[in-house]
């Protein structure tokens, strides 16, 4: 819980950046005042490090977990992004490159692109539907052997979940039945 809150302080600051940076450009067309450039990169730098703490330097413990965690390092493009076109607006060419270049990195990682159709393919021929194999395909970094094994195991996860319902379903319905048999009605049986 406490993670999740992190997460959102983190978040929350990262949209203030984003918003107010944006705010700037447009107001003022192509130049943002140094006080704003500041407050931006102190601001970054407290989500870099919300982020760091919540996630690990190296977001090792985003790697440790079983699903990918994608869509919270889909944060970590933003965030690039982001430093990136801030220094730019400082003159740091070579640092925004190395930033824009990260946030490209990330966002095809996280993305399914042409050149992952051959995998996307492989899955359907095991017979996963097209959204679990494109899902599957993010959550364990596009590993083809990974992703088949991630949805057939979350397939069978879920057949056996509509089973244990149906069991449930049927049990109902039986002591509804016996109810019934014993003399209440249809609708007490039912409430019961």
């Amino acid at each position: 819980r406490f993670a999740s809150l992190g997460d959102n302080v983190a978040l929350c600051s990262l949209e203030c950046v984003w918003v107010v940076t944006l705010q700037q450009l447009l107001a003022r067309s192509s130049t943002v005042e140094a006080a704003t450039l500041d407050q931006a990169t102190r601001r970054l730098e407290r989500v870099a490090a919300l982020l760091r703490g919540l996630h690990g330097a190296s977001l090792e413990r985003l790697a440790a977990r079983d699903d990918g965690a994608w869509r919270e390092r889909a944060v970590y493009v933003r965030l690039h992004l982001l430093q990136g076109a801030l220094r730019l607006y400082r003159g740091e060419a070579h640092d925004a490159r190395s930033d824009l270049a990260r946030a490209e990195s990330l966002r095809q990682e996280l993305s399914i692109c042409p050149h992952d159709q051959p995998k996307i393919a492989s899955l359907l021929e095991l017979g996963v539907p097209l959204r679990s194999a494109r899902a599957a395909l993010l959550a364990t970094g596009k590993d083809v052997t990974r992703a088949a094994e991630f949805a057939l195991t979350r397939h069978a996860a879920e057949v056996a979940e509509e089973r244990d319902a149906a069991e449930r379903r049927r049990q109902t319905r039986a002591l509804v039945q016996s109810l019934v048999a014993m003399g209440f009605g249809p609708r007490k049986a039912a409430a019961a």
